[in-house]
This record gives structure tokens, C-alpha cells and sequence, in this order.
């Protein structure tokens, strides 16, 4: 959710991956999200709404690949 908002703000997805992946983990959330497919983000990302409202970050980002069908690596776009 931090990592939307900071895309929504306009920070570069490219650099915020960089950074997480400088901190140690072992792949961005961006990256995580093309390999798996942007279609699983917007699933996740709809359960966890549900659960818990408006104390999530609502992003649109994910619906608008979806919904252009940009869905990551698995479909080459």
C-alpha cells in the first residue's frame, strides 16, 4: 500500500523497487506484482480492502492495467 501511494504521488515504480530491493528484500513490489500477474494484485488488493476498509491505501493503479489488460509477464504486456 505505502509503495501505491508513493506511485500515486509520483514516484517512479523503478526507483521504489531499487530501494526495497537495496533494503534487502529480494524483489520490489512492482516486479512481484508483473511476475505474478497484475490480475492477483487487484484480487489481493480487493480481499484486503474488504477486510479492512478505509484504513487501506485504495489505489487505482492496478485496476487501470487490468482493466488494459497490461497483466505482466505472463501475457508479454
Amino acid at each position: 500500500q505505502a509503495a501505491s501511494l508513493l506511485v500515486d504521488s509520483g514516484i517512479d515504480p523503478y526507483r521504489i523497487d531499487q530501494a526495497l530491493e537495496k533494503w534487502g528484500m529480494p524483489m520490489g513490489v512492482f516486479k512481484m506484482s508483473d511476475m505474478s500477474g497484475v490480475d492477483i494484485f487487484v484480487h489481493v488488493s480487493q480481499i484486503i480492502n474488504s477486510a479492512y476498509g478505509e484504513r487501506c491505501y485504495n489505489t487505482t493503479l492496478g485496476k487501470q492495467l487490468f482493466e488494459a489488460k497490461r497483466l505482466g509477464q505472463k501475457t508479454g504486456a
